[in-house]
């Protein structure tokens, strides 16, 4: 599934707030993001009202969210990506609080961009995970 990408800055963008709200992230987050496409993301997120969660799930769907940060920091120039590589390093229990994600973009070259991830408490900023993955280009069928 391909998103159209929000092109606004401002974290009140109602074209933002549509892109958040048609990303899978959303099914299971409150999300609100500010980026700045080439360089960063920053996500503050809250597990969605009503949704019961185990400590499983919650491990889970952390990739989800740190695709919808690095789709909003990757440069624009990349046109429509995935990401094709992802390590995620669990440093410490996460129990469902709200989280703080910075997303940024380490190098971008050609087809592909890397990025580093990291997750805290929202209330105490502590780390709970950290991530470093790689954004690729699609490619076109016809080469």
């Amino acid at each position: 599934m391909s998103l159209p990408m929000p092109t606004a800055i401002d974290a009140c963008s109602h074209t933002l707030h549509r892109w958040l709200e048609s990303h899978p992230a959303s099914s299971f987050f409150a999300i609100q993001a500010s980026y700045l496409p080439g360089v960063s993301a920053v996500l503050d997120v809250a597990i969605q009202q009503g949704l019961s969660y185990s400590p499983s799930l919650l491990k889970s769907v952390l990739p989800c969210l740190i695709d919808c940060a690095a789709q909003l920091a990757c440069p624009e120039s990349l046109g429509e990506r995935d990401i094709s590589e992802l390590e995620i390093s669990h440093l410490r229990t996460w129990r469902g609080e709200p989280l703080h994600l910075t997303v940024s973009i380490e190098v971008a070259q050609h087809r592909c961009a890397v990025f580093s991830a990291q997750f805290s408490l929202a209330h105490d900023a502590t780390e709970i995970t950290s991530a470093q993955g790689t954004l690729s280009s699609r490619f076109s069928d016809d080469g």
